[in-house]
């Protein structure tokens, strides 16, 4: 990208950027669903031992499916910010990023439901800690979207094809996903209750479903 920005190659440089978003898609899509449909097992696997029990992996569990919208996107803005940094432009970011943190200082208060908001009181569901994961997905998913928006607006020719791209890849990636949910409870037999097996064969399972389905869909 910056390659291509230095020499004025507009070319090279949109066509660069156009394949790397479909290969940030084609691979995190597909990672977040499978994260979200084996997050108990996961942490499970990675942190349940010693003081953190099954309640904190069950806690944890359901905080990562209220951070985990922002994978992709987040993926994504990594590529969008180098993309404006191959242009020398890092004024954009910086201030998509302000931006965001304030969208975060007004979300955070309200979707925590831990204060009463002016004029509005306290919301009667409460979400605490997992309400402040919302608002980091949305602070961050946002500056993702943002700097797609402008990126789009400066390049057209960057959302040719993506729609229908985007489409089957996700397909393929909520399939596999639908079809982890369905065999997890029986993976955690088959592994006897152990998280690693369990994770290692739905991943291996869910990769091969995925795999499949991408060919089906000729992505």
């Amino acid at each position: 990208l910056a390659r291509a920005a230095h020499s004025g190659a507009t070319d090279q440089y949109l066509a660069t950027l156009r394949f790397a978003t479909r290969l940030v898609l084609l691979l995190i899509l597909p990672a977040t669903v499978g994260l979200i449909a084996l997050r108990e097992p996961v942490v499970a696997w990675l942190f349940q031992r010693g003081a953190f029990t099954a309640a904190a992996t069950e806690a944890t569990a359901r905080a990562f499916l209220f951070y985990a919208p922002q994978l992709p996107l987040v993926a994504l803005d990594q590529l969008f910010i180098a993309a404006y940094y191959a242009r020398q432009n890092t004024r954009t970011p910086m201030l998509v990023g302000v931006g965001t943190v304030l969208l975060y200082l007004v979300t955070a208060p309200a979707l925590c439901t831990c204060v009463d908001l002016p004029a509005l009181g306290r919301a009667d569901i409460y979400l605490g800690r997992d309400g402040l994961a919302l608002a980091n997905a949305l602070q961050n998913g946002m500056h993702g979207v943002l700097m797609y928006l402008l990126l789009r607006q400066r390049f057209p020719a960057l959302a040719e094809g993506l729609g229908g791209y985007l489409a089957r890849v996700g397909s393929a990636a909520v399939a596999m996903g639908a079809l982890l949910v369905a065999v997890e409870p029986a993976l955690g037999t088959w592994a006897r209750g152990a998280p690693g097996p369990s994770v290692v064969a739905g991943g291996l399972l869910g990769l091969a479903c995925y795999a499949l389905l991408l060919l089906l869909l000729r992505v």
